[in-house]
């Protein structure tokens, strides 16, 4: 983690100081979006009955730049999330909630905000594009970045897409860790119901539009 990050930090230094050439910033896109959620499962009967209630509200700050100019342009991508708390309490907290709403402070309660910086710095080449951080959203067929609840997932890792061919969108990639959607914390990747995680998921594939 430490790696990637330090990693992270050099490219952006370097995108820094060709932010001036056109194209960069003149491309730059710029979002602030919320969220409010109410969350009520009330299970009142079974092994694990109780009476889920959350109540939060969750910001969402994006950004996206353009690319530098020239034959290999660079940008990068920076998102700022933040979930606020509010009401609920304690006895309407339970772990099923913990672990897709809200996350839980050391009492047991709903803790009273989280948030979490992240950032990708990106390279395009004619109509290939490679993003390397740990702010990336993959919506692909094998794996798809939960926005589920109230702040969104997001991974580590990079992510390679071509379109240099006509019809054909070619992806490849590996992702490293996750981090999820009630959580300031990354994780090793794995599946529902798995007893160890993995911190290298690599994958390829390509798809065919029939035009």
């Amino acid at each position: 983690m430490k790696k990637s990050t330090l990693a992270l930090a050099v490219t952006v230094g370097v995108l820094a100081q060709q932010a001036g050439a056109a194209g960069f910033l003149e491309d730059s896109k710029a979002s602030v979006s919320s969220r409010t959620l109410y969350f009520n499962n009330d299970l009142r009967e079974g092994f694990r009955a109780s009476d889920q209630r959350e109540t939060a509200t969750g910001l969402k700050f994006d950004y996206t730049s353009g690319f530098t100019q020239g034959t290999v342009g660079f940008g990068l991508d920076a998102q700022a999330v933040m979930g606020l708390h509010l009401g609920g309490g304690i006895q309407h907290h339970t772990v099923n909630t913990a672990n897709t709403v809200v996350p839980t402070d050391t009492d047991g309660s709903s803790v009273s905000d989280w948030s979490r910086v992240g950032a990708n710095a990106k390279m395009r080449f004619s109509k290939t594009e490679l993003k390397v951080g740990n702010a990336l959203a993959p919506n692909l067929p094998i794996l798809v970045s939960n926005d589920g609840r109230l702040l969104p997932q997001a991974f580590e890792g990079g992510i390679l897409t071509s379109k240099d061919l006509d019809s054909v969108t070619f992806t490849a990639g590996q992702l490293n860790k996750s981090i999820g959607r009630a959580s300031s914390n990354w994780t090793d990747l794995s599946v529902a119901g798995a007893t160890q995680g993995s911190d290298q998921f690599r994958f390829a594939g390509a798809d065919w539009k029939v035009t």
